[in-house]
């Protein structure tokens, strides 16, 4: 089964702060693999995070009290949409994406 992921982004109003760097890069590095995935953007509206909440994992939850950081990835869970895996920020998209 291939993956597909969830991106939770900013806009890129701020193109050279680190922010913004990681989301084009998580964007890029998804692309760059050929994988599926969605975006959302929360610049408009940033608690729609408690959305995940619902279908994330215990680990979004975790999360959550510890801060988060945008990028935010989800990985889905099957192919039904329904269920995300919470994987982390752009470090950890790339670490997952990378072959060694």
């Amino acid at each position: 089964m291939d993956k597909k992921y969830h991106l939770v982004v900013t806009g890129f109003s701020k193109p050279d702060s680190k922010q913004e760097k990681e989301c084009i890069g998580a964007i890029n590095a998804l692309q760059a693999a050929n994988i599926e995935y969605a975006i959302t953007f929360i610049d408009r509206c940033p608690e729609f995070v408690n959305f995940f909440k619902n279908h994330a994992d215990e680990n979004f939850a975790t999360s959550l009290m510890t801060g988060l950081s945008i990028p935010m990835v989800f990985e889905y869970i099957g192919s039904d949409f329904a269920k995300m895996k919470f994987l982390g920020g752009y470090s950890e998209l790339v670490s997952t994406l990378s072959p060694d």
